[in-house]
């Protein structure tokens, strides 16, 4: 069966798949669900570590990730009968949290979502500790699963923790000379956002078919694709279109190899290059001289070129579910990509309203 690309894209106004209306109440079902369990992480510490600090690390959160796994597998009523999947859920969400407060520390960002981040509030020494706390906890919810899908879970945790570290060391070890970086944006984020989608994916066929094999590899593709969009939607919002509604020209800006730098990186002249790739190095916030560089990455061009590469990326992603049609999840997950899509489609409402 041929699917259609204008139902992934959100614009097709036939009830093939389910939509963001269909999905939001299981979202925020999820979302009570989770965060009613972390808040009992928290309360069952026991003074160990400080309740401040894992309700800092834990809260606040949307809980995407978790409620992909609960969609993928059924739904939050299958998993009521299911304990097993309330675990994966909370091992993955766990491993994000994680995976955030290093990853704000290391890129030295003091807010994230106008929220301080952790280390900003708890200093470096303490982020590094919960992190690694976290980390343990997620795998002791793993070592409780059962034995006919244990071992299989803590090796796909294990996969996306070192897929995560992998891309963060490439951040330590600077950004190299390229005459492609958005090619490098994309092998960044198959590594570090993807990585968690992937472990979801592989997580919920291993609920629904035990052992995973494979003739599952487009379904974990998938995975990687959907958690590729899903970063550079968030790029685009943060870096063209949130900064110029939310904070204004000039902003208290921080400049990152998000989509939109390195398409800018891609096209400027080297004058401007130049410029870019040492404020990034600099971790300079955007003022001065640095504020016409914020001006250049927040053009026109830059904006629809970023919306042609999300654009192109979808059309990855219908190719893909084309591939798995009829095959265990493909319903579900054609459901999921109908549903980002749509959650992300704020962004045209933006771009209206910053006057691009």
């Amino acid at each position: 069966m041929k699917i259609d690309a204008e139902r992934i894209s959100g614009r097709s106004g036939t009830n093939s798949g389910l939509g963001i209306d269909q999905l939001l109440p299981e979202q925020r079902a999820v979302k009570s669900r989770m965060d009613e369990r972390l808040g009992a992480i928290i309360s069952r510490s026991e003074g160990a570590v400080p309740h401040s600090l894992l309700h800092d690390a834990l809260f606040p959160g949307r809980r995407m990730r978790p409620f992909l796994l609960f969609h993928l597998v059924g739904g939050s009523d299958i998993a009521k009968a299911h304990p097993e999947i309330d675990t994966l859920a909370l091992g993955v969400e766990l491993a994000h949290r994680a995976s955030i407060i290093v990853d704000d520390l290391m890129d030295r960002d003091i807010v994230r979502r106008s929220t301080p981040t952790f280390h900003a509030t708890h200093g470096e020494d303490t982020t590094i500790l919960i992190a690694h706390y976290l980390t343990s906890l997620a795998f002791r919810f793993f070592s409780k699963l059962p034995k006919k899908i244990r071992a299989e879970a803590c090796q796909a945790l294990a996969d996306a923790y070192s897929k995560m570290c992998v891309g963060q060391l490439a951040d330590v070890g600077g950004i190299p000379a390229t005459t492609n970086y958005v090619a490098l944006f994309r092998d960044t984020v198959l590594l570090k956002t993807s990585a968690l989608f992937e472990l979801v994916f592989r997580l919920a066929l291993l609920v629904r078919r035990g052992l995973v094999s494979d003739c599952h590899l487009a379904i974990w593709k998938l995975g990687r694709q959907l958690g590729e969009l899903y970063q550079i939607h968030n790029d685009i919002y943060d870096d063209l279109l949130a900064s110029a509604v939310e904070r204004g020209a000039g902003g208290n800006e921080r400049f990152t190899l998000s989509l939109p730098v390195c398409i800018f990186l891609d096209n400027a002249d080297p004058a401007d290059k130049s410029a870019m790739l040492q404020a990034i190095y600099d971790n300079e916030r955007a003022s001065g001289s640095h504020g016409q560089l914020v001006r250049m990455l927040r053009c026109p061009s830059v904006l629809r070129e970023a919306h042609v590469y999300a654009g192109n990326c979808w059309g990855e992603v219908t190719r893909t579910l084309e591939d798995i049609e009829g095959l265990d999840l493909a319903r579900e997950i054609r459901d999921f990509a109908i549903w980002l899509r749509q959650d992300k489609c704020w962004d045209q409402k933006v771009v209206h309203d910053a006057g691009y």
